[in-house]
């Protein structure tokens, strides 16, 4: 934890949010968790990779190997961790790791399908592949609600084998929301918008950490593509977490609009893991617009500084 899979009582166990037990109670029925690799504040990536893979093995080992089917996790993260991006090595070893206790890997890609550079986050590890994606949200770009999971023939011939899918709904492959995504991933093929993604991310991002040499508030500037965020801090030398009675999210959401900017930023956990901005517009954006974002957002985290700044509370 923290990260992210979703609303349903089947998912909400799986969130690292820990809001979830005391709201929901025994409605959810929650997995063990270990320690996400969040690289910001951490001696290093590679170690905070290190400290999550020796939390998992614990964790497997406690729980006896045979009793656990799956480790599910973000290869980069989407709101609940401020697309936090692992070091290279925290995939392979969970790799590694879930190949020699029998466990599948399973990769929620619900956000950062499409939009990193690859066609799924997975592919930037290819020696790390998971056994199942799950896909969502940019599959069919919010014209449609659309999901899908992904899997080798291998799997899905061992399951038709044995229970089938026995999972189902009534609008289960709805043709509508199925035209929606066939149209979409035409788009992204056609327009080329994966590899678009690159160039307008580095551009968008060179942006940010130009801002941040001037902001007071950004601490950290990451992301792949054009899935980026900006982490708030409340003292960029310290790197100082905002208290848990202050949002800085929620006070920069409401300074964007007023500069015509829509921002998300949706705090969990109290902030104890940090704050920060999700910057991840359209695949179809260009530089003029990628320069007006840049610009919005700045004038947005200034008067959010002056804002927080007139509370001295807001420092802790």
């Amino acid at each position: 934890m923290p990260g992210y899979h979703g609303a349903t009582l089947q998912t909400l166990g799986l969130n690292g949010d820990v809001a979830v037990p005391p709201l929901w109670g025994p409605m959810v029925v929650s997995s063990e968790k270990i320690p996400a690799p969040l690289t910001f504040r951490a001696a290093s990536p590679e170690a905070a990779a290190a400290a999550s893979l020796a939390a998992l093995e614990e964790t497997i080992e406690r729980l006896e190997p045979e009793r656990v089917l799956a480790l599910v996790m973000e290869p980069i993260g989407g709101q609940s961790s401020g697309v936090n991006v692992p070091h290279p090595s925290f995939a392979r070893g969970a790799r590694a790791i879930c190949d020699r206790h029998g466990i599948r890997l399973v990769f929620d890609e619900s956000v950062c399908a499409f939009r990193t550079g690859r066609f799924l986050a997975a592919h930037h590890a290819p020696d790390a592949l998971p056994d199942v994606v799950v896909l969502a949200k940019g599959l069919a770009a919010g014209y449609a609600p659309l999901g899908a999971a992904l899997m080798p023939a291998r799997l899905v011939e061992e399951l038709a084998a044995t229970t089938g899918f026995t999972v189902s709904h009534s609008y289960d492959a709805n043709p509508i929301a199925c035209a929606a995504g066939a149209a979409v991933l035409d788009e992204i093929v056609e327009r080329d918008l994966i590899a678009h993604a690159v160039t307008a991310g580095d551009h968008l991002r060179a942006g940010l950490e130009a801002i941040a040499l001037r902001s007071p508030l950004i601490g950290d500037v990451r992301g792949r593509g054009l899935l980026l965020a900006v982490e708030l801090v409340a003292d960029p030398d310290t790197l100082a977490r905002f208290p848990a009675e202050v949002d800085p999210g929620a006070v920069a959401l409401r300074h964007g609009l007023d500069h015509g900017l829509l921002l998300y930023s949706r705090r969990q956990n109290s902030g104890r893991y940090g704050d920060w901005l999700l910057v991840a517009p359209p695949l179809v954006i260009d530089v003029a617009e990628c320069d007006d974002l840049l610009t919005r957002l700045e004038a947005t985290l200034a008067d959010t500084a002056e804002d927080l700044l007139a509370h001295p509370a807001a420092h802790g």
